[in-house]
């Protein structure tokens, strides 16, 4: 019996082994970043405020940490990230409405119904 529950053991330790190789394997390296829902905001600003670092593990982007870095801009009231494996990676954004628009030269600075004042934004 002492064999059988050796053996059961050592293969269990190489299926996990495998498992983590795979998962980290060079084949889900982010090879594509898309963002979606943007108005005010250039996708290339909303990739900057999420901080993602190129040729990383799909599975070693901490969600949470994404989402908060993105939330915690003015205009950006809601973020979701979504997986699609092997390696593209998209970032879904709600853009706060704004109600006052009022020009500082080649900027602007916005207002919506929840904020007094928002952030200047560069005129596209």
């Amino acid at each position: 019996m002492a064999p059988m529950k050796t053996s059961l053991y050592a293969l269990a330790l190489l299926a996990v082994i495998g498992i983590y190789s795979f998962l980290h394997s060079p084949y889900f390296e982010l090879r594509e970043l898309e963002v979606e829902g943007t108005q005010l905001l250039s996708p290339a600003s909303v990739l900057e405020y999420a901080g993602i670092p190129e040729r990383i593990n799909i599975f070693e982007i901490n969600d949470e940490v994404v989402v908060e870095r993105l939330e915690a801009q003015p205009w950006i009231s809601k973020a979701r990230l979504s997986r699609e494996l092997p390696g593209r990676l998209v970032i879904r954004i709600h853009e706060r409405k704004p109600l006052v628009r009022i020009s500082r030269g080649s900027s602007y600075l916005l207002a919506d119904a929840e904020a007094a004042a928002g952030a200047s934004l560069q005129a596209a």
